[in-house]
């Protein structure tokens, strides 16, 4: 008599049957994860945690990613992105060496700073001459135009 094991019932029930007939004709069905190690290619053998910065790292990507649109929230999260791709480049250099990863990261680091400049120099404040601010004060502000409008 033929023996089933994990591997067979589970990946040929996926592959041959859909997957919301299988809930409605058989109920709920738990694949154990033995059955797609071959399939997927999945670790067998789990390392342990990466390092410190590494983990930093993430940890300042999620916060980053986490921000509101605003104005101020993109400043703070290109602010988080730099910090968490330094962290990436230190690790990239000190701990896997892996030269590809640290100037992947270096670029990453550039054009977050780039873009940092390019939100910071939108939000300055824009100055006029006193004439424009008179012409302000006779022409717009009697009919309650705000002075963010008119820059």
């Amino acid at each position: 008599m033929y023996e089933v094991t994990t591997y067979d019932v589970p990946i040929y029930f996926i592959f041959r049957h859909s997957f919301w007939k299988a809930l409605f004709i058989f109920g709920p069905i738990f694949i154990p994860f033995s059955s797609f190690e071959g399939l997927f290619g999945w670790c067998h053998n789990w390392k342990e945690f990466q390092h410190w910065l590494f983990n930093t790292a993430h940890l300042f990507f999620f916060i980053s990613y986490a921000l509101p649109t605003n104005r101020y929230g993109l400043i703070c999260m290109h602010t988080f992105l730099i910090v968490g791709f330094s962290f990436l480049s230190s690790w990239a250099w000190r701990v896997a060496c892996a030269p590809d990863i640290f100037i992947w990261n270096l670029f990453f680091i550039s054009i977050n700073l780039f873009q940092l400049i390019y939100v910071l120099y939108q939000s300055r404040p824009v100055k006029f001459d006193p004439d424009f601010e008179e012409v302000y004060t006779n022409l717009f502000e009697p009919f309650k135009v705000s002075s963010d409008r008119r820059a």
